[in-house]
């Protein structure tokens, strides 16, 4: 079986690169910023008590935790080839809901200022907070490796 370690090369180097670039000026053009950013949104699916929900969401890498509570898909991709499905368990981080600080939802909400128009810190217990903890990868992408074929995660580092 393949590994995932493309997906995270892809995901999250490619996107730590584009960020490093970004800081230093190097980005040749506003269009090719915009399209390397793909990784960042891939479009959120879930089954709960309010039935089947889809959108694009804006998300990132964090460390893992032990428990899982919700099942949801999350499709990465970049047109017109790039397409990853992550299936796996979310937990829901809600200063609101629990009345208790959520380190998850502060930090979650910390690093999205940072790329996007400030909110505050006032707001940030108004914003929810997702952890998608991953269970299953498959490569959805229009290449001969890729439609539909899982693929093996966690990988080995030495890869």
């Amino acid at each position: 079986m393949l590994t995932a370690k493309k997906f995270f090369d892809w995901a999250f180097d490619t996107r730590a690169e584009n960020v490093k670039r970004l800081s230093r000026g190097e980005m040749t053009s506003p269009e090719k910023m915009f399209l390397s950013f793909c990784s960042h949104e891939p479009a959120f699916i879930s089954y709960g008590p309010a039935g089947l929900n889809a959108s694009v969401k804006g998300v990132g890498f964090l460390p893992k935790d032990e428990y899982l509570e919700e099942e949801a898909c999350l499709i990465f991709h970049q047109p017109p080839v790039i397409s990853y499905k992550l299936k796996g368990k979310i937990e829901i981080y809600d200063e609101m809901s629990s009345g208790k600080r959520e380190l998850y939802q502060q930090f979650i909400n910390a690093q999205h200022d940072m790329y996007h128009n400030p909110i505050g810190m006032d707001k940030w217990k108004e914003q929810p907070a997702y952890i998608f903890r991953i269970e299953e990868i498959y490569d959805n992408s229009a290449t001969k490796d890729g439609f539909g074929k899982q693929l093996q995660y966690p990988y080995g580092e030495e890869e």
